[in-house]
Formats: C-alpha cells, structure tokens, sequence
C-alpha cells in the first residue's frame, strides 16, 4: 500500500491564518504527474501554493525525482507526494491507471474542483485569477472535447483494435514496437472491438479541471473504464471525453463547440505530432492568452521563459496576499 510523503513546514500560526485565508476560496485539488524536470516542477508547486490549494504528486515509477528533492516549503498548501509505482508508458493504460490513483485518493476530501497538471506545465494566470473563474463558472465542466476528431483523422483505431504491448512499448521504437505495428495493421480491417457499442466515443486533450460531481462519476465508471480501454493506445485522451459525452455533464462542459485547448484553459501547440515547448520569444503570447496552464517547458531548452512566467505571477500574488490579506 502506497502511504503518501506528506511535507509542509508550516508554523501553527501560519496554519491557521491560512485556515482563516481558505474560508471563502473554492477548494481546489491540483492533480500533478511528474516524470522529469524537477527544478521545473519545483517553480510549478510555489506558483499553485494558494490558500485553499491542495497539491498531489504522482512520480512516475521510472522517474529520478526522489521526495525529498520536492519543494515542500509552501506557506499555504500542503504538498502530498505520491509513488504508488505506476509505471506510466506513453500511449498505455498506465496513464489512466495514474489519473484514476490521484482521483480516488484525491476525491476523499470532497474538493469543489480537481485538476490535472503535468509536472512541465506553468500557470499563467494568478491562483486569485483562476479561483475567481471558477467561482463565476461554478458547476462547468473544463473538459476540452474534439468533436468528432477520433473518426476524422482516423485515430479510432486507437480503442477499435487491440494494442497488447503498448504498456510495454511506449515511443521506443525496438523490436517490440515493430510487433505492436504489425499487430495492429493486421487487425485493423477486420476488427471492431465496439462495433456494437451504444457509446459515442470523442477525445481531446488529457488534461482537464472536473466537479466533485463529475469526479465521482468518473470513478463510479472505474471498472468500465478499466476493462474498455485496456490494450488501447493514447486513451488518456479518450476516456474521460467519451465519459462527458455520453452523461448529462456535458450540458456542463465549459464553451461547447469552442476549441478544444480553451475548453480546459490549457495553452498547448503541437508540432511534429509532440508538445511544443515554449522559449523567450514566445512569451508575450503566452502572458496574452486567455488559458490558465501552458504547456510544456523544459530546462535544457530554455529555462529563461520559466524564469519570466515565475517571476511575474510570483510577484503578482504576493501583491495579492500583501494588500488583499484580510478579504481572502
């Protein structure tokens, strides 16, 4: 049994004026997948420390973050650092046997919202920003939805066949990435694993912001998810968009019919069929746009972009905290 780290250096004086700061703030649960890049995922965690802010942690089995590297110094939040030892393989089932870990453990304290993060993804709007957006949007659902892009462009074959080793392959393209290929070309003008299905099935970004509601009809659906998506490629990009869609929570969804990145207020560019990762030049459009996350950013690319985006929200919340104390 996973028994989380939990750290925060809090005094008890600290604690209950954050106590006082959380009353009137929507409770939040940040949902963070780590992998690499920890001095990144470091400036993450101080940019979300925020009365009424929780954060969560999972390390990817493969991973060489250790806890005790994880900054856990925060003055409002507390940090929970998870290593359930998930091994979290691209395009696998992992992913979503990760995402449905942070739900389950996450969902015992009834937040109003949950939201899942990678650990290279940076706010760009203040936590005072965000958290007054959910307030004037409470009950929306931040679930981006590409309506009809499975079919399109042909990635239904994502979950209408069977990928048996893609828990095991990955990107890596080895021996057993060949025999995945094969596999699937040879079933794919035959097989149909949901022909029959009264479901529609839609995808979109994996990212998301969800309801307590919507979180625990998610995980009612546990065991549907599991045996549905099981030997599926890139599903973490499906279940919960064909969760949303076939319910009433997609009277809910946030902009329907928008783009499916504003819908999860998530700025992403892809480029070569992977993240772009954002540098200098970019920022202006990132600190422009109306998204709450961008996504991704790396180190040895550059790291001078974290250091903008950190430094600004960084000062724009402690101006907040400093002046506006005794009204959170």
């Amino acid at each position: 049994m996973n028994t989380p780290f939990v750290k925060n250096r809090k005094s008890q004086q600290c604690l209950i004026e954050t106590n006082k700061l959380s009353k009137s703030k929507m409770k939040l649960a940040y949902l963070i997948i780590a992998h690499n890049e920890l001095n990144i995922l470091n400036r993450l965690i101080r940019l979300i420390d925020w009365p009424g802010n929780s954060i969560h942690i999972l390390i990817d089995s493969k991973s060489t973050i250790k806890k005790e590297e994880i900054y856990c110094a925060t003055r409002f939040s507390h940090v929970y650092v998870h290593a359930p030892g998930i091994n979290i393989m691209w395009g696998g089932s992992s992913m979503i046997e990760a995402e449905l870990f942070l739900l389950n453990t996450t969902s015992k304290e009834h937040y109003d919202y949950y939201c899942l993060l990678s650990g290279v993804d940076l706010p760009i709007k203040s936590q005072q920003y965000i958290h007054s957006d959910l307030k004037e949007n409470e009950g929306n659902e931040y679930v981006g939805v590409n309506e009809g892009w499975l079919k399109r462009s042909g990635e239904d074959s994502r979950f209408k066949v069977y990928h048996p080793l893609q828990n095991y392959v990955g990107r890596t393209k080895n021996l057993l990435w060949f025999i995945e290929r094969i596999v699937v070309k040879i079933q794919e003008p035959f097989v149909n694993r949901y022909r029959n299905s009264t479901y529609r099935f839609e995808g979109g970004p994996q990212w998301f912001c969800i309801t307590d509601s919507f979180c625990r009809y998610v995980l009612r659906n546990e065991e549907w998810i599991r045996s549905t998506f099981k030997y599926t490629e890139c599903s973490d990009e499906i279940f919960m968009q064909t969760l949303l869609v076939n319910s009433d929570y997609y009277n809910r969804v946030f902009k329907p019919g928008f783009n499916h990145y504003d819908q999860c207020r998530r700025l992403i560019e892809f480029k070569n069929g992977s993240p772009y990762i954002w540098r200098t030049s970019d920022y202006d459009r990132i600190m422009n746009s109306d998204a709450w996350f961008a996504r991704k950013f790396s180190e040895a690319v550059d790291m001078n972009i974290v250091n903008m985006i950190s430094e600004k929200i960084g000062k724009e919340q402690e101006e907040i905290i400093n002046h506006n104390i005794h009204e959170f």
